[in-house]
């Protein structure tokens, strides 16, 4: 038997892995930096860094649902 927090930490990595949740992450990221190509306003490559960032976060904010939910049934301690 496992805690959560040891269920955790063997499921954030295998799921960020799987191509369900990381194929459209890595596709919005390709999207973003295919509008970087060319851009040398400061301001928008600015509004760019910020939209990647945000794409990252909701992606571990996604990873971390997802993990949380699997492990709600694992007990705190053993």
């Amino acid at each position: 038997m496992q805690t959560k927090d040891q269920c955790f930490a063997k499921c954030a990595p295998l799921i960020a892995g799987e191509p369900a949740f990381k194929d459209p992450h890595e596709a919005s990221l390709k999207k973003i930096r295919a509008k970087r190509e060319g851009i040398t306003d400061p301001e928008k490559l600015k509004q760019l860094d910020e939209e990647e960032a945000d794409q990252l976060e909701r992606f571990l904010d996604k990873n971390e649902k997802t993990c949380r939910s699997l492990c709600s049934s694992f007990p705190d301690t053993l």
